[in-house]
């Protein structure tokens, strides 16, 4: 009821504009447009803006809403990447599409009562060594890639080396 009153007023204020600017009937149908956005690009639409600054501001509007939408639109691809890679090698979550790999500087090793290596990421990710014995060399500060394997499970190693230890993701 309001907004048909205010279409109104809308419109009877405008009463006044030439027959070339908006018609009464495109005036009443954007007072029937319920949400607030469409309804305000109705009347933007409907009620040309015939002075530079009217054009001027239209336009910084518009180039403000695209950078807005550009900046959410960046900002969630990194969130989507972010997730992608916090997720990678996580028992019971569907593997994320496209990472078969992740490269990540390793903070702190440790070795379990098995004797086994566990490895703290500073992407927060920690690793545990499955099977075998590494006879490469690994220490904190080193950068190192974990590599999903053609079976489903992980490798660990040096981007240049050869040497990789079988791991499996514990946090």
């Amino acid at each position: 009821m309001r907004a048909t009153m205010i279409g109104l007023g809308v419109v009877g204020g405008l009463s006044g504009l030439p027959a070339a600017q908006a018609q009464p009937a495109e005036l009443v149908a954007c007072a029937r447009i319920v949400e607030d956005a469409e309804r305000l690009a109705c009347y933007d639409r409907a009620v040309p803006r015939g002075s530079a600054e009217g054009q001027r501001a239209v336009a910084e509007r518009t180039a403000e809403t695209e950078r807005q939408a550009s900046a959410r639109a960046r900002a969630e691809a990194a969130a989507a990447e972010e997730r992608r890679v916090q997720e990678f090698g996580m028992v019971g979550r569907r593997e994320a599409e496209g990472l078969r790999s992740l490269e990540a500087t390793v903070a702190d090793i440790f070795t379990d009562r098995a004797g086994l290596k566990v490895l703290l990421l500073e992407n927060g990710q920690v690793w545990r060594q499955t099977d075998g014995v590494f006879r490469g060399r690994l220490e904190p500060g080193m950068r190192v890639v974990v590599r999903r394997t053609g079976l489903g499970g992980y490798v660990l190693g040096a981007p240049d080396s050869p040497r990789v230890l079988h791991v499996r993701r514990i946090r």
